[in-house]
Order: structure tokens, then C-alpha cells, then sequence
């Protein structure tokens, strides 16, 4: 998999008039010291090599690893949800043996465009959920979790169907579909949904 993925952990912290539901993301190795350095996702911005900075191991059969991550923050007040869902690409944890291979940067790229995809998702789902503000906590962990679980399913099969990037044909449809899944989302994009509020 070219796909770090990510161990998530749900906390419910309540305050006098309010509820905040903070998602958070770490690695499954604890013992490695996490940097926060990371790109949020933009239609602006592509990666290049230069962000892929971690060491590579020599033994990983893999030829380059993209971490990606959805970060989601959620506070209630007066019954209103204010959300924050992010897309981000770390630095830190992304490695690539080849790192003169175009193809193999835009198969990487492809990954962190995924990872989008289920960030504009969640939004949508969280946009409209109408009892995430009256306590019901148990169904916001559902929301959040069936999502990250399609997330984690799309990102085996992506790299399972195009063996890595290695099937040409498979690599266009995955980017193909990609790129209508994004557009179709296009209400639910970071700069436009950012902060979103919604009343419950």
C-alpha cells in the first residue's frame, strides 16, 4: 500500500454550553516522534519530490509511500455545529525511492486527491446529520468512522486495481474517476466549506 494508514482515535470533550468532537490522528508506531508538517490539500497546489522528506527504508518493497490524513474537529453550540474537516499530506512520513519518476509522483498524487474525495464525503455527511448537536455522540463516531473506513477500502483498491501505478490503463480510469468524484463533491471542497456551519 502507498498509503500510511492512520490509527484514529474519537474523543467527546463537553463544556458548560457546548460540545466538541475532535478527531485524532497518529501513527501505529508510537515511538516515532511526530512532526506536524503537512500540506493541506488544494486544486492549486500538486505535490512535487521535494515533499516527500522521510528516509527511506531500503527494505520496503515499496517504491514510495504517500501519507495522507483527514483531521476533523466539530463544536456544537446553541444547537448550531461548526466543523472542520482537513485533508493533509505529511511531510514527515512520505518517502520515495525514485524520486525522478513522473508517473510514480502522479500515482502519489492520486493518493492524496483520494484522500480529498472522503474529506468532501464526510463534510457532506456531517452537513447532514441533524442530531449530532443534542448529545447523540455514538452517531457521530458512526458517521466519522464509516467514512474513514470507505477511505481506507478506496486507497487498498486504488492500489491493488493499478498494481501501484504499474497498470497504465488502470492508473487513467482510477484518474479519471478521481477527478469526477472531486468535481462532483465540489460543494463540499475545503475552501468552501471550511468552518462550515450548520443549524441542528
Amino acid at each position: 500500500m502507498l498509503i500510511q494508514i492512520l490509527l484514529v482515535l474519537l474523543f467527546w470533550i463537553k463544556g458548560d454550553n457546548s460540545h466538541s468532537f475532535v478527531l485524532v490522528n497518529s501513527n501505529f508506531d508510537t515511538s516515532k516522534k511526530i512532526v506536524n508538517s503537512s500540506i493541506d490539500w488544494s486544486s492549486n497546489r500538486r505535490l512535487t519530490w521535494d515533499d516527500f522528506q522521510k528516509e527511506v527504508d531500503v527494505n520496503d518493497p515499496l517504491h514510495a509511500l504517500a501519507s495522507t490524513n483527514i483531521g476533523v474537529q466539530a463544536t456544537c453550540k446553541n444547537n448550531q455545529m461548526v466543523f472542520d474537516v482537513k485533508c493533509q499530506f505529511a511531510i514527515n512520513e512520505s518517502w520515495s525511492k525514485n524520486k525522478n519518476s513522473e508517473e510514480l509522483l502522479q500515482h502519489e498524487q492520486l493518493h492524496f486527491d483520494l484522500t480529498e474525495v472522503y474529506a468532501r464525503l464526510l463534510r457532506q455527511k456531517l452537513s447532514q446529520q441533524k442530531s449530532l448537536c443534542t448529545g447523540d455522540k455514538t452517531r457521530f463516531k458512526a458517521v466519522v468512522n464509516k467514512v474513514f473506513a470507505d477511505w481506507q477500502k478506496a486507497q487498498q483498491r486504488y492500489d491493488t486495481e493499478s498494481k501501484h501505478g504499474l497498470d497504465d490503463i488502470k492508473q487513467a480510469y482510477w484518474t479519471k474517476t478521481v477527478a469526477s468524484q472531486l468535481e462532483s463533491l465540489i460543494a463540499f471542497a475545503s475552501d468552501a466549506t471550511d468552518k462550515s456551519t450548520a443549524s441542528f
